[in-house]
């Protein structure tokens, strides 16, 4: 295999990798949703809210972060999300309410999340001109195998650490 090739499936990885920890803690909103309701105590359109707001901000941030990766580099872009989402997360271990919670998870780490997922598709785009359809689709596994390997994980920390531990639990995992 070429240095090149051994190239593009790093990065492939990568992306893999970056979708694993974003998509699959975003996923792991409706488990942090029921601790929610009981650790701030709140009704449940109220400990929903963050969740929501969260893939909204992403999907709604897609212009914007497409803007930055023109007039930046992308991989500056994708890191600064990546710190972006970290700092959201770890800010939600210091919150006592659930609006801190939605402004920190909600915004900060939707905002992140989408800084360093939107652009994905370009970087493979970029550095494949064959196997880009295999490249996407190992990147976009990360979400998939996330679903599996993540749920579990987070029902031990939510049982060992409460809310506010898994919090910090969870950062853990996105700053690697």
């Amino acid at each position: 295999m070429c240095l090149d090739r051994y190239r593009q499936w790093k990065i492939a990885l990568i992306c893999c990798y970056i979708n694993f920890l974003h998509f699959g803690i975003a996923r792991l909103s409706s488990l942090l949703y029921l601790a929610a309701l009981t650790r701030y105590n709140v009704n449940r359109s109220q400990a929903s809210f963050p969740f929501i707001l969260c893939y909204t901000v992403r999907n709604l941030s897609g212009p914007l972060v497409g803007y930055l990766g023109m007039k930046f580099q992308i991989h500056s872009v994708i890191k600064l999300g990546c710190v972006l989402a970290t700092i959201g997360i770890g800010g939600c271990f210091f919150a006592e309410d659930i609006y801190t919670v939605t402004v920190l998870w909600g915004v900060v780490y939707a905002f992140g999340f989408g800084m360093a997922t939107v652009l994905i598709p370009e970087v493979l785009s970029r550095n494949f001109d064959e196997y880009l359809s295999n490249a996407n689709g190992l990147a976009f596994s990360g979400e998939c195998i996330a679903g599996f390997l993540l749920p579990p994980i987070l029902q031990i920390c939510l049982n060992t650490f409460g809310l506010s531990g898994t919090f910090f639990a969870v950062i853990r995992f996105d700053s690697q």
